[in-house]
């Protein structure tokens, strides 16, 4: 059994303990027990509380549904994936969340790329003003979706960040992978040097030169049926070609690296506002 397990089990009988001690007394504060969990961070604690106060309010609908988010999200801390997806999945799919814990739900949804059921929690304030966690939320999930965004003009209902990278989603590189491999073709290393790489054009400029040179020095001196000018020749056009065909597959990877850079600073923020999160 690995330690996980061990400290996860004996948090159980702690928190039954605990419970079993103070069930004679009105007087225990079951939040202020929770928020002390919370507070100095103890996330198997929380999880063996919660999983008590399941079997307590096993019929009660609306708390089950925070019980599990609760547990969802503290999973999601100790990097439990699995876990936490599942707890997350029991979540009602209409869950009647304050507007803080339905970020805290939204940003789950998210991390756990459950687009689907974002949209669909989305959909039922469709028409009223929304918060601007709730913006952000819908306007994350149609970029990780690849979705257009341009007709949503409204960005003073979005947070700075999300205004941002909605700016950068929407005006990606604009090089061209014709052109790079037009230019290219024109002239070794300038479909790169358009593409701002300029050590790469300089250095495929120097050796689709220097292998031209040897080849054209081949044919005079020795002839176009030569083994050397078929060698000297056959690296020339190699290298020229797939200079070319470089230039036009690099044009294609930097807007490919641009969103993946856009979706990994979206999950990094909900990232983070989940490890900042106290329920």
């Amino acid at each position: 059994m690995n330690r996980g397990c061990i400290k996860l089990r004996i948090s159980v009988i702690l928190i039954f303990v605990s419970f079993a001690c103070f069930s004679q007394s009105t007087s225990f504060d079951t939040a202020g027990f929770y928020k002390h969990l919370v507070a100095e961070n103890l996330l198997p604690e929380q999880i063996a509380f919660n999983r008590q106060m399941q079997k307590m309010y096993s019929g009660d609908r609306t708390i089950a549904d925070s019980l599990f988010l609760n547990i969802s999200l503290a999973y999601a801390k100790l990097g439990i994936t699995d876990s936490s997806t599942s707890n997350l999945n029991k979540v009602s799919p209409k869950p009647p969340f304050s507007v803080p814990t339905s970020n805290t739900y939204l940003s789950l949804l998210i991390l756990d790329k459950k687009y689907d059921r974002t949209n669909s929690f989305l959909d039922n304030y469709t028409g009223q003003q929304l918060p601007v966690c709730y913006n952000d939320a819908a306007l994350s999930v149609k970029i990780l979706e690849r979705k257009p965004t341009m007709q949503d003009t409204n960005t003073s209902s979005l947070s700075p960040f999300m205004r941002d990278i909605k700016i950068r989603y929407e005006h990606p590189p604009h090089y061209s992978g014709f052109l790079a491999g037009f230019y290219s073709a024109l002239i070794p290393g300038m479909g790169k040097l358009y593409l701002g790489y300029k050590e790469e054009a300089l250095s495929a400029f120097i050796e689709n030169v220097a292998l031209g040179a040897q080849a054209a020095e081949s044919y005079y001196r020795a002839g176009y049926k030569s083994a050397r000018f078929i060698i000297t020749g056959s690296l020339f056009g190699l290298f020229y070609g797939g200079n070319i065909w470089g230039s036009i597959v690099l044009a294609k990877k930097q807007k490919r690296d641009h969103l993946k850079q856009i979706d990994y600073e979206i999950f990094n923020y909900y990232n983070t506002g989940i490890s900042s999160t106290a329920k």
